[in-house]
């Protein structure tokens, strides 16, 4: 028994040791039939390290920066190579981002930069959740269970934190949802969704880059539900818990060196217009003064003075491909390279040479329609004036003969239908069967 219980150690230390020498990059978890994000953002800083430009917030952060572009750019205009990872997760508000800072911060290199999308989506006075505790460490689940009113589902959680702190010190617990998938990668045509903490573009930037809400509109109703889970009294409800997890977002990127820059990121007109009136107004009051108490810079989109239209967002909350390439360009060349470059923010810098894309056409295309196989084309009437052309190309006999047999017996089929039916369901005046 004492032999068989070293083999079997022997194996999982063999095969631990050949999983540390795997790279993280290609078998870390991202998107699988499931909120994977979380785990995948926590085990990239883990495994690999912080990036120097860090990009956190929801989904709308992930969808609002081109990571491709990115890491083409911004070398070229500093000079030097530099690490750039879009860490955006779905759902991210404030509360979440407080536990990545967390992440971030006890690592022996977080970032220099990171900058932190936000909309009043990240500071609605909604109940602490628990879905960032993929992200909690044991610590911070601890601290989460002694607060005076803890969420009751954060004590049901602490196998997911054993989980956590498992898969921090063995990899190949960590890997073990990406080993049967890339088996089945190397069987068959299936392939995974593109990753952003990998450089490449997101799931919905490469499989839908010209959805837009010119092509594809959502109802004023559609909105309206969205937005009414926020709302208490017909007011959008902000502060509150989601203010101190700010707050210490910001304490914590102060001890850490963290240098925060805070984005407002665009939101398409179709949501602004069901939102209620005040709502901007109080987001702008909540979150200035805070920015200013820990000096920490907080840009507007109108400083920018350019306007996102419709066939720039995927939907109400996302840009799409060609929104995201803009809004990526313009950061680049007015936030990210000043930054690290130490010029003042929100003006252009001369390093950069990127020119800023146009905004697409909000003219939706018509679509062509195709002549239907069982009608024939319609002949023209001739006009005064008009002659035959006698240089024309007529079709070969074979092929008017190949046309009519098409075509004819599908329009026979359709008269007998059609008499058929009139004849036995018509109950016009006069007619009896």
């Amino acid at each position: 028994m004492p032999w068989a219980l070293l083999g079997a150690l022997v194996i999982v230390g063999a095969v631990e040791v050949g999983a540390r020498r795997l790279d993280p990059m290609d078998w870390i978890p991202y998107e699988w039939k499931g909120p994977l994000w979380y785990t995948a953002v926590r085990e990239h800083l883990e495994f690999i390290g912080p990036a120097e430009v860090a990009f956190m917030g929801s989904s709308r952060t992930r969808e609002a920066f081109v990571v491709p572009l990115l890491r083409k750019e911004v070398p070229k205009a500093i000079g030097r190579p530099i690490t750039i990872v879009n860490y955006g997760a779905p759902g991210c508000n404030a509360d979440e981002a407080e536990a990545i800072v967390r992440v971030m911060a006890r690592q022996p290199h977080p970032p220099k930069y990171l900058f932190y999308g936000i909309t009043p989506y990240q500071l609605a006075d909604l109940e602490y959740d628990v879905q960032g505790v993929p992200v909690w460490s044991l610590a911070h689940w601890w601290q989460r269970l002694r607060e005076p009113n803890p969420h009751p589902e954060v004590f049901e959680r602490w196998p997911f934190v054993v989980r956590n702190e498992i898969e921090d010190r063995y990899r190949t617990f960590a890997y073990r949802e990406m080993i049967p998938l890339r088996v089945w990668e190397a069987t068959t045509k299936f392939r995974l969704p593109s990753c952003p903490l990998k450089g490449e573009y997101s799931k919905h930037q490469q499989l839908t880059p010209k959805r837009s809400l010119v092509n594809t509109p959502q109802s004023a109703q559609h909105i309206k539900r969205y937005i009414s889970s926020r709302l208490r009294r017909g007011k959008y409800v902000m502060g509150g818990p989601q203010m101190g997890a700010l707050r210490r977002v910001m304490e914590r990127c102060r001890a850490a060196g963290i240098q925060l820059i805070l984005v407002e990121l665009p939101q398409s007109e179709a949501l602004r217009a069901q939102l209620p009136l005040d709502t901007m107004r109080r987001f702008y009051s909540l979150v200035a003064p805070l920015a200013s108490e820990y000096d920490v810079p907080f840009l507007r989109v109108r400083q920018f003075g350019i306007d996102f239209g419709l066939a720039e967002f995927r939907e109400m909350s996302h840009l799409n491909l060609a929104g995201a390439r803009r809004f990526t360009s313009i950061m680049i060349r007015d936030v990210i390279v000043p930054a690290i470059l130490g010029t003042p923010l929100g003006q252009p810098s001369p390093a950069v040479k990127l020119k800023i894309p146009p905004p697409p056409d909000e003219k939706p295309k018509r679509k062509r329609r195709r002549p239907r196989r069982d009608r024939p084309p319609r002949e023209s009437t001739p006009t005064a004036g008009d002659e035959p052309d006698a240089e024309a190309e007529q079709p070969t006999p074979r092929a008017a003969a190949s046309t009519h047999h098409i075509a004819q017996p599908r329009m026979d089929y359709l008269r007998c239908a059609t008499t058929i039916r009139s004849a036995l369901f018509s109950r016009t005046k006069g007619e009896h069967w």
